[in-house]
């Protein structure tokens, strides 16, 4: 919600149009994390693991398809589930918006830079263990310990993933044969130096736009997000 709020600010776009964006980042995050999953899990898992995740995988592909190849009047029609008409108009303008993108051309870019952007993360990962950590592990090894503490991070269970995330990098670190304590410090570091990259970038949001730290509150954002007006129709 920060990042529509901000997308809403910076460029005037509609909350429709600025979820939009913010869907289909997250739309290929999950999906190059799924693959690293898949490929963990084949390692160090059975088949049922790996099926189960897949099918999973498969609905969420699915649910585009139906968007693609449905009807804009049934597609409005089984928004009518949604409760409130604001919001049930901000889901169909929303799908409208997703059914416009879905393209062979869109979908090759963006899975060129979706893995582009996650193979920069994993060589990140694997220069900070290897370089800054002094860990002398195989490639593979630091691979599971990177899915792992990203699906340590992912889960809501408190603020910035604080606690999930380092008892993710430990638990991944010491099954490569880790000691806890030098794990530990690994993970600390590493969580440090995400929170001062991530901070420096919102620092330099707040300098140079009007948003403020009061805007981030979710009140705020929806309100924000409502009060603009609704997209284009689809032509």
């Amino acid at each position: 919600m920060a990042k529509v709020l901000f997308l809403n600010k910076v460029s005037g776009l509609p909350g429709s149009a600025a979820t939009e964006i913010v869907f289909w980042e997250r739309f290929f995050d999950i999906n190059c994390l799924v693959i690293l999953v898949l490929f963990c899990l084949s390692k160090v898992a059975g088949s049922a693991a790996v099926i189960s995740l897949a099918i999973v995988w498969g609905g969420l592909w699915l649910m585009l398809v139906v968007i693609r190849v449905a009807k804009l009047p049934l597609l409005e029609k089984l928004c009518t589930i949604v409760p409130t008409t604001p919001a049930r108009r901000f889901v169909f303008d929303l799908i409208k918006l997703i059914r416009r993108n879905l393209t062979v051309g869109f979908f090759t870019r963006q899975a060129f830079l979706g893995v582009l952007t996650w193979a920069l993360n994993c060589l990140h990962a694997y220069l900070f263990y290897r370089v800054a950590g002094g860990l002398d592990l195989a490639a593979t090894d630091l691979l599971y310990v990177f899915v792992i503490s990203t699906l340590g991070y992912a889960v809501p269970a408190a603020p910035g993933g604080i606690g999930l995330y380092e008892a993710a990098i430990v638990f991944g670190l010491g099954a490569a044969g880790v000691p806890k304590d030098v794990a530990l410090s690994l993970a600390l570091v590493q969580h440090l130096i995400m929170f001062a990259v991530a901070l420096a970038g919102l620092g330099y949001a707040l300098l140079t736009t009007k948003l403020h730290f009061a805007d981030l509150l979710p009140n705020r954002i929806r309100r924000e997000v409502d009060a603009k007006g609704r997209p284009h129709e689809e032509h």
